[in-house]
């Protein structure tokens, strides 16, 4: 049973690293990083060299207590595409769901990322607390992001409540795995499809000696800028 579940977990994976490599090449040909020539052989290029989950530490506050400046976070790389429409990317396109925490570009800087809460998704109706306000309905292709600190004002927070519905295509990742201390760490609480798309990725790439390496890096910084 054992070797059953983990030919069905690698499967599971392979089929969710040739969608990754796919739009990864696809992400690099329309920037014109490379020619139409050379697509199948960077597919299979990426396909055994390019990692699907990279580490991040946030320096935002926004999210707390969900995540602080101190967490060493797993994510999820998402391959940013120019069009929705393109063939392979519908096929391909990840699965990203309400109630995920996500990183993305920070409208207000595209230079910066910034993590929140995806609550809505295209076809939602938005409904707002003040009266003044219309209800309205997200559109095709936008999501609508909040942060997850109750206390902050709609200003204060910095997300969709300040700058409205964001593109879709600006989520670059999903935060899969926090790790705070060795005993305070653990999986991202997101939408339950989208933990267990996520699963066969951390089960096969999760390097938790990495991820202790990186965290004490980080804590050593700090303790030296201190």
């Amino acid at each position: 049973m054992r070797t059953f579940l983990k030919i069905k977990i690698f499967c599971q994976y392979f089929s969710q690293r040739v969608s990754f490599a796919s739009l990864l090449t696809l992400q690099k040909h329309q920037a014109g990083q490379i020619a139409s020539k050379d697509v199948w052989s960077t597919v299979y290029n990426n396909m055994f060299t390019k990692e699907m989950l990279y580490l991040y530490r946030s320096k935002d506050l926004e999210m707390a207590p969900t995540i602080t400046p101190e967490d060493t976070l797993v994510i999820r790389r998402f391959p940013t595409v120019n069009s929705s429409s393109h063939p392979l990317v519908k096929e391909h396109l990840p699965q990203i769901n309400v109630g995920d925490v996500v990183v993305l570009q920070d409208p207000s800087n595209s230079k910066n990322y910034i993590i929140r809460r995806l609550a809505a998704v295209e076809g939602h109706e938005m409904v707002s607390t003040n009266e003044d306000d219309e209800p309205f309905v997200i559109e095709e292709g936008q999501g609508w992001v909040l942060a997850d600190k109750k206390s902050l004002s709609p200003k204060e927070s910095k997300d969709s409540r300040t700058y409205g519905p964001i593109s879709m295509s600006d989520i670059v990742g999903r935060i899969v795995y926090r790790f705070r201390t060795l005993d305070d760490h653990g999986f991202m609480r997101n939408n339950k499809l989208s933990r267990t798309y996520d699963m066969p990725i951390l089960y096969m790439e999760l390097d938790s000696e990495v991820m202790l390496r990186f965290a004490d890096e980080g804590k050593q910084t700090k303790s030296s800028k201190d």
